[in-house]
């Protein structure tokens, strides 16, 4: 017998106004996931330390991928996940 994987993506979608921060719309965003993820993935507009909190709250056991600002530095003040 074989091992039988199964791979879920979702895409959830918040609209907002031209005022609403990227970072600021994420705890709806995650609100919409009803399941647990092994890997989340965001764009760039999310590397904030608020939402590396809600997103290992969220997904405790995800591995979450932010690609950095091209002029990140790792820095004691980052989330961990971030400084790797």
């Amino acid at each position: 017998m074989s091992a039988l994987t199964i791979n879920i993506i979702f895409m959830v979608v918040n609209i907002t106004d031209c005022f609403a921060s990227d970072e600021g719309t994420v705890g709806d965003l995650i609100e919409q996931v009803t399941t647990g993820a092994k890997h989340v993935s965001l764009d760039g507009a999310y590397d904030s330390n608020d939402v590396y909190v809600a997103l290992k709250n969220k997904f405790p056991n995800a591995k979450i991928v932010i690609p950095p600002d091209k002029n990140a530095i790792i820095h004691d003040k980052n989330h961990d996940i971030r400084n790797h």
